[in-house]
């Protein structure tokens, strides 16, 4: 009883104070006079609604209410299922490609939603190509980016984890995976990229000593010298050009 209660219920949070009577009309304009059953303040600017029916809860997290001059946007109560966006997805890709690929990570809840632009959009009405998934997780997140049914699209949703695909854990990515082997020395724990070992870090440092010593040299700056002492020592004057004073005549001393 308490599941079915949990998903009739919305969570959502506003920008400005609003009273309960306000957020009550303005949500009963969006979905219908008598809708809610429950309409609690949990903190300041945080309320929680509850309705009659399951599919009036879905409608205003799938739409949202306006309050004045800001759109509200409302959110599942944590625990019960998570709302997964899909942005970029093809618009002809059919939902039971959806389904076949996120089904791995949980339970979907309801039918795929296909995003429109909103009210107020020059394209308002027309689909955006983006979709709401409402799913039940059993595994920790799901990937930032998924393929499906050939196309790649990035993946959103709350509490999302990083995922490596040289593992195929939650927590971390390839990079700083244990895993992960470089190219360049097969050594595990990096890639190429962060290689201090591999043959070609030696050249790339001496690449980086060659660029500096380049742009000093245009820039003016001294080079530095080797450390002879032929050439940093004086010659002493021989004895005819001690004699000569800067005229050229002979010093009498």
């Amino acid at each position: 009883m308490a599941a079915d209660r949990k998903a009739r219920t919305v969570v959502f949070k506003t920008l400005e104070e609003a009273s309960l009577v306000e957020i009550k009309q303005e949500i009963e304009k969006e979905i219908e006079e008598g809708c809610l059953v429950v309409l609690q303040e949990l903190k300041p600017f945080e309320y929680l609604a509850e309705f009659k029916e399951q599919s009036q809860s879905e409608n205003l997290i799938e739409m949202g209410f306006d309050l004045s001059t800001i759109h509200v946007d409302c959110h599942p109560p944590r625990g019960y299922y998570t709302n997964v966006s899909l942005m970029g997805l093809r618009a002809y890709i059919e939902d039971n490609e959806i389904t076949s690929v996120l089904e791995k990570y949980g339970e979907i809840k309801g039918p795929i939603v296909r995003l429109k632009y909103k009210t107020g959009h020059e394209l308002a009405g027309l689909e955006n190509g983006n979709r709401l998934v409402k799913i039940v997780l059993n595994q920790p997140s799901i990937p930032y980016s998924l393929k499906i049914d050939g196309e790649w699209c990035r993946v959103i949703h709350s509490g999302q984890k990083p995922y490596c695909s040289t593992c195929s854990e939650f927590g971390h990515n390839r990079r700083n995976c244990k895993e992960t082997v470089c190219h360049k020395c097969n050594e595990k724990g990096h890639i190429a990229r962060d290689c201090t070992t591999g043959p070609d870090h030696d050249n790339k440092q001496k690449q980086n000593h060659d660029l500096r010593e380049a742009t000093d040299t245009e820039q003016g700056k001294p080079m530095p010298q080797d450390n002879d002492e032929s050439q940093n020592k004086a010659e002493p004057p021989n004895e005819t050009e001690a004699k000569m004073d800067t005229n050229g005549n002979d010093n009498p001393n």
